[in-house]
């Protein structure tokens, strides 16, 4: 589950400027139009076929997100990131 609230914004413009572990596996995450969305990304890492996802199941790989580029990212190598869009709308399904 996810809540958002949206405020006037363009997609292509959207950027993450903070992110906070909120429990399980949910980060709380504040765009740079001042939406903020709380996204759980267990239907995510429990539905991805990929060894590289599955590891952040545990929440002590979870927690380790950082934010580069205006992403939230897992891994040295970006072994998880998602479209900042996604992010927002908290659409993060696994896509084949």
């Amino acid at each position: 589950p996810f809540s958002s609230i949206i405020v006037n914004s363009t997609p292509e413009t959207l950027s993450v400027i903070s992110a906070e572990y909120v429990g399980g596996l949910s980060l709380k995450m504040i765009f740079s139009d001042g939406a903020v969305s709380i996204v759980d990304f267990e239907p995510f890492l429990t539905s991805s076929p990929h060894p590289q996802h599955g590891r952040y199941l545990q929440p002590e790989l979870f927690k380790t997100f950082s934010i580069e580029s205006g992403n939230v990212v897992w891994g040295k190598g970006w072994d998880m990131i998602f479209p900042v869009k996604d992010l927002y709308s908290g659409n993060i399904q696994y896509r084949e």
